[in-house]
C-alpha cells in the first residue's frame, strides 16, 4: 500500500531554509536525501560525512512541550547509520521562539508510547514514538559546537 505523502511544497522550503541554517551554525554543508528516504538529510565538510539529521517544526515555544516525539523507525534509522558511518545523527526541532536539536545517541532508554496524530484518518499517523523530554534539547544558536 502506498502512503499518502502530507509533506506540502512550503514545508519543504521551509525545512531546507532550516537546514541551511544548521549547516552556516556547524560549518558544512547540509545535502538532502531523495524523497522518501528513511533519514533526510546529511551533512558534509570536505566531501566526507560528518552528520546525519531529521528535522521537524513545531508551532510552539519549546516550553510548551514536557515530550518531543520522534517516531521509532526514524530513530532506528538514524542511530544504525550514526554507528555504521561513525557519525553524529541529530534531530532538529524549529520552535517558535528558537531551533533546537538533540544527538540521537542520547535517546537509547528513553520512554515510548504509541501516539500520533488522528484528524486525517491514516492509521498510520499513529506509531510507536520516542517521548524526548524537552530539557535534552540544546538550542543551536548557543552551542559552538560543529559535527
Amino acid at each position: 500500500m502506498t502512503r499518502k505523502v502530507y509533506q506540502q511544497a512550503e514545508d519543504k522550503a521551509r525545512e531546507r531554509e532550516i537546514a541551511q541554517r544548521v549547516a552556516d551554525a556547524w560549518h558544512c554543508e547540509a545535502v538532502e536525501f531523495p524523497a522518501l528516504s528513511p533519514i533526510d538529510w546529511y551533512m558534509k565538510r570536505e566531501n566526507k560525512l560528518v552528520g546525519l539529521i531529521e528535522i521537524k517544526t513545531h508551532r510552539n515555544r519549546i516550553a510548551e512541550y514536557r515530550t518531543v516525539l520522534l517516531d521509532v523507525l526514524k530513530t532506528m534509522h538514524l542511530m544504525y547509520a550514526a554507528l555504521a558511518f561513525n557519525v553524529k545523527a541529530v534531530f532538529v526541532v524549529q520552535f517558535t521562539d528558537g531551533l533546537y536539536y538533540v544527538d540521537v545517541a542520547r535517546l537509547c532508554g528513553l520512554p515510548t508510547a504509541v501516539r500520533g496524530r488522528t484528524d486525517r484518518g491514516d492509521r498510520f499517523d499513529v506509531h510507536p514514538c520516542i517521548e524526548i523530554p524537552r530539557d535534552r534539547f540544546t538550542e543551536i544558536a548557543t552551542t559552538g559546537e560543529t559535527l
